[in-house]
């Protein structure tokens, strides 16, 4: 029965989706995360794209795999693309299912923005990790050995590296689609997806990566008047992770692991014991 149910509650998300893998000749990943060089040289924005195919009727293959690299000359005014284009034929096939499993995950809103779920992809963080963060936020000193007490470092480092509290950041961070999406004017970390259906229809879904693991997802309605229907599944992630290749720029950032350091963030800030 549990069976049967799972397999119709497919059926009904992909055709809700407008179309099946069967119809969708190619899906094409765009993702890029920078920001404004504010007059300075050097690379201030990376952007990749990938674009995945048919290649028979059980499997998709990458056609295309590009990093673009966005820079600014050394008068800081003179901007060009450094654009490399990586070797695909090694690539694993991508098993139709795995897109089958995206096209659910992205119509399917999922109660997973939890501990319960993201714990089970979390690695613990050393302590390095958190003196890292520590610096990064000029909260180095709530672990400096002459300013406080030795019992209570140890508390606060096996506390972070244990997620203590977890469950509170993550509720602090929820998507609340009510408030509409997130517009940042001076950097950019976004991701688009288009399924093109037989070389013509295309379904878009987009993400801003500002939020904790790019949620919500969006899908992106025809009629620019009607407002984008939002998502918010964090299987999304593992299913957009389970078809692109270990060279991505993209499967580095949509890890449910990059929260480690967020979190240890907000430790810091909200429940750091120090006892002077």
């Amino acid at each position: 029965m549990k069976y049967l149910f799972l397999c119709l509650f497919s059926f009904i998300a992909i055709k809700s989706f407008g179309q099946n893998t069967d119809s969708v000749s190619k899906i094409i990943f765009r993702y890029v995360k920078g920001g404004s060089s504010w007059g300075q040289p050097g690379v201030y924005s990376k952007y990749e794209i990938i674009e995945i195919s048919t290649f028979t009727d059980k499997y998709y293959k990458i056609t295309k795999h590009l990093l673009i690299k966005q820079t600014a000359g050394n008068d800081g005014k003179t901007f060009g693309n450094d654009t490399t284009e990586l070797e695909v034929k090694r690539y694993k096939k991508i098993q139709k299912k795995g897109i089958e499993k995206l096209i659910l995950q992205l119509n399917t809103t999922r109660d997973n923005f939890n501990k319960d779920y993201v714990i089970q992809y979390l690695k613990r963080p050393g302590e390095p990790d958190i003196l890292r963060v520590a610096r990064r936020t000029d909260s180095e000193w709530m672990f400096d050995k002459d300013s406080v007490d030795a019992d209570d470092r140890k508390t606060n480092i096996g506390r972070i590296r244990n997620f203590y509290k977890l469950e509170s950041f993550l509720n602090s961070k929820k998507p609340n689609l009510e408030y509409g999406e997130l517009v940042i004017m001076d950097s950019w970390n976004r991701l688009s997806i288009d399924f093109i259906k037989n070389g013509l229809d295309t379904v878009k879904y987009y993400s801003q990566l500002y939020n904790l693991f790019g949620q919500p997802f969006y899908k992106r309605n025809k009629n620019p008047r009607t407002a984008s229907t939002g998502i918010v599944n964090l299987e999304i992630n593992n299913s957009i992770r389970g078809i692109l290749p270990k060279s991505s720029f993209l499967k580095e950032n949509i890890d449910l692991n990059n929260v480690k350091d967020e979190y240890i963030k907000w430790y810091l800030d909200k429940c750091i014991k120090v006892i002077f």
